[in-house]
């Protein structure tokens, strides 16, 4: 990444919104090649080692697709889904509860998914994402406020099928499922789960929950016990990666960052964002070069980090432009 600092008054903000085309467009090409591989047998979602990996890359796709104006990340995307009846056959193993170990972290990445193919049109995903939601929402539901499910750092983590659900549902449906979402949210601000911040895994449930109030409308003084928590998020060094999972948590955490600063307005928090991400980005081995730890699942996250700069998920407290008009 270019060396802004000399030219920037700001937190750095100035450089990453300039550099968000190039940074997109290295993330798109390690997840290009990720989707193309037979890791698995599955018919669509057969690259990036699991179904879930796939199914994240195939949105991150579509989502640099829609944010840089280059079609072609998403015709790569639906040319490595197989076409319709590819995507089909993955919908019916879903529903027929084949998939059950993909419930809920795979199926609420199924609904943003859907939700990107949606904004350039494409039903290609309608299906799938009504099964992975009531899917979804069944399993939130049955939880409830589960402890371990609200501080899971990983796959049972009930906030992330809570927050997918209501992003997917808030847009989609007015009907039991979007009730679920809310309820479930509701409930899930109300507990404030923290988790333990030293757990290996990829999501950070605090930073998760300040993502979730700023979904449910939090802004000032009521967002407070939700964007504290994750005030000066400090990069996590090569050093403190210890496993592949925690390769993920920088880009993760900048979700959350990113939604207090929207939630408040202090810039503080967007530094941070910053920070996580141009940190993590400048470091290609724990996204890029290797494909079994890090190549075939980080760059999604990377790329879910800077779609989160796009007004369609609010408008900046400030008036910042975001994104290209």
């Amino acid at each position: 990444m270019p060396d802004n600092s000399a030219a920037l008054t700001d937190d750095g903000w100035s450089g990453l919104y300039a550099d968000r085309a190039s940074m997109l467009s290295a993330f798109a090409a390690v997840v290009a090649a990720a989707l193309l591989r037979r890791d698995t047998e599955h018919r669509a979602f057969h690259g990036c080692i699991d179904w879930h990996s796939a199914v994240h890359g195939t949105y991150a796709l579509f989502a640099v697709s829609r944010l840089t104006g280059d079609a072609t990340h998403r015709d790569h995307a639906l040319h490595a889904t197989g076409g319709e009846r590819a995507v089909d056959a993955e919908t019916a193993v879903l529903r027929a509860g084949h998939l059950a170990h993909e419930v809920p972290y795979g199926a609420a990445w199924a609904l943003h998914l859907d939700l990107e193919a949606r904004r350039s049109g494409i039903p290609a995903f309608n299906e799938l994402a009504d099964v992975a939601a009531a899917l979804v929402a069944g399993h939130l539901r049955a939880v409830a406020l589960d402890a371990p499910a609200l501080r899971s750092p990983a796959y049972r983590s009930t906030i992330w099928a809570a927050s997918a659900l209501l992003a997917w549902a808030s847009r989609c449906e007015r009907g039991p499922r979007l009730a679920t979402a809310e309820e479930s949210a509701r409930r899930i601000l109300t507990a404030r789960p923290r988790g333990d911040e030293r757990a290996p895994g990829f999501f950070s449930p605090a930073h998760l929950t300040a993502m979730l109030a700023l979904q449910c409308g939090l802004r000032g003084a009521d967002a407070e016990p939700y964007a504290r928590p994750v005030k000066r998020t400090s990069p996590l060094p090569r050093a403190r990666i210890r496993t592949p999972h925690e390769g993920g948590l920088n880009f993760s955490r900048a979700w959350g960052c990113y939604a207090a600063w929207l939630m408040t307005g202090r810039p503080a928090h967007r530094a941070d964002y910053v920070r996580l991400l141009t940190t993590h980005f400048a470091q290609p081995a724990l996204w890029r070069d290797d494909y079994d730890a890090f190549g075939h699942w980080v760059p999604q996250f990377g790329i879910f980090a800077l779609a989160m700069t796009d007004p369609i998920w609010f408008t900046p407290p400030d008036g910042t432009q975001t994104h290209d008009q």
